[in-house]
C-alpha cells in the first residue's frame, strides 16, 4: 500500500542501494517555523506539513528541505537533484529555508518538509530503482512535468481526519501530472495482441477496461487504510 500512486524522489544511489523519498503523503505532524513579517517587523509562527518519505532515517532532527520555485532556483538557495536546474527538484537545509523567507524570496509554502526515506536494495536479480524501473513495478517522470505536479503537492495540508480525501485526491492528481498513467494497462494489451496478430473485441477491452477500475478502486481503498492508519492513527476511518 505505501507505494500504490507514490512519487519518489531518487536522493542517491551506490553500489548497494537506490534511496528516495516520497513526496505526496503528507503526515500528521507539522513543522513550526518562526518567520518575521518584513511589513511589521514582527515574529510569525508559519506551520509546514511534514510528509512520509518511507519507513527508514525516521528523524525530525534530520528533515529533508525541498523545492522547484524559479526565483529560489535563481537565487540559489540550495542545490538542484538532477541535470535540468530550472526543472528539477531542489534540496537545500532548514537554515537556507529560513533565510530565504525572511528574505522575502519565498513563503513558507513554497516548500516540501520531508521526514524518513525508501531504501531499494540491488542484487543479481533486481538493480535497485533502474531494476524495478525495467519490471514496470516504476515509470520514470519527464523533469518538465515537475513543476505542475508540485503546485499539487502544495496543496496538500497537514494530515487529519477531515482533510484525509483532500489529500489523497492531491496526491492522486499529482501522481497523474507525472504522466504515469500515459499508457495504460488496456492499451499495452492491445498493442500486444496487435503483435501476436490478435484483436481485441468491445466486448473484452470492456471486460478489461471494468477490472482494471475494480483494481484500482481496491488499491485506492487499501491506501487510504493504510494512510488512515499509520500516518493518522484512525483505522476506523
Amino acid at each position: 500500500q505505501i507505494m500504490h500512486k507514490a512519487l519518489v524522489l531518487i536522493l542517491h544511489e551506490d553500489e548497494e542501494t537506490s534511496i528516495g523519498a516520497i513526496l505526496n503523503q503528507p503526515s500528521a505532524q507539522d513543522l513550526d517555523i518562526e518567520t518575521f513579517d518584513l511589513s511589521t517587523g514582527q515574529p510569525t509562527i508559519a506551520k509546514i506539513p511534514i510528509r512520509f518519505g518511507g519507513l527508514h532515517a525516521q528523524n525530525d532532527n534530520d528533515l529533508i528541505w525541498l523545492h522547484n520555485d524559479l526565483f529560489l532556483c535563481n537565487s540559489n538557495v540550495g542545490s538542484p537533484i538532477g541535470p535540468d536546474a530550472e526543472t528539477s527538484m531542489w534540496k537545500c537545509t532548514q537554515e537556507e529555508a529560513i533565510s530565504a523567507i525572511n528574505a522575502g524570496l519565498a513563503k513558507p509554502s513554497s516548500f516540501l518538509v520531508v521526514n524518513g526515506l525508501s531504501v531499494w536494495e540491488k542484487s543479481n536479480d533486481v538493480h535497485g530503482m533502474k531494476g524495478r524501473v525495467e519490471r514496470g513495478c516504476f515509470e520514470t517522470i519527464d523533469s518538465r512535468k515537475i513543476p505542475t505536479l508540485v503546485s499539487s503537492l502544495l496543496k496538500q495540508k497537514t494530515l487529519n481526519w477531515m482533510n484525509l480525501g483532500h489529500n489523497l485526491r492531491y496526491g492522486d492528481v499529482a501522481w497523474r501530472k507525472g504522466g504515469i498513467e500515459n499508457r495504460t494497462k488496456e492499451s499495452t494489451s492491445h498493442d500486444q495482441s496487435r503483435k501476436r496478430g490478435k484483436t481485441i473485441s468491445r466486448t473484452e477491452a470492456s471486460t478489461s477496461a471494468k477490472e482494471k477500475k475494480r483494481i484500482s478502486k481496491l488499491s485506492d481503498d487499501a491506501l487510504k487504510s493504510w494512510v488512515a492508519t499509520f500516518l493518522l492513527g484512525s483505522p476506523s476511518l
